[in-house]
């Protein structure tokens, strides 16, 4: 038999309108495009996981060891994250240009 809580309503709403932005960012640049997917999708398994997966009542230990490898995951996507661009302007910026820097 399912649980009928008004959170888990708004549980759905908070991850159809994370889903919805994920889609919206389609538009992003594209260098920028795959540290905003991964972002909003690790917002989406912290949410999951600490509403259904019941880790809000879990210990103390499995509670730290989520967040910290969500956010060292976030934390090392973003510290090896390089722009494959530049500004127009910069030499080797134009798509018709052949020099490299």
């Amino acid at each position: 038999m399912t649980e009928k809580n008004p959170r888990h309503l708004a549980t759905l709403i908070v991850l159809l309108l994370l889903t919805a932005a994920t889609a919206g960012v389609s538009e992003v640049h594209p260098t920028w495009l795959a540290i905003a997917v991964l972002s909003l999708a690790l917002a989406k398994v912290l949410l999951v996981a600490f509403r259904f997966m019941k880790l809000r009542h879990a210990h103390l230990f499995w509670k730290c060891a989520v967040l910290l490898i969500t956010c060292a995951t976030l934390g090392s996507l973003l510290l090896g994250f390089r722009p494959s661009w530049r500004p127009f302007g910069f030499p080797g910026s134009h798509p018709t240009s052949t020099s490299r820097l």
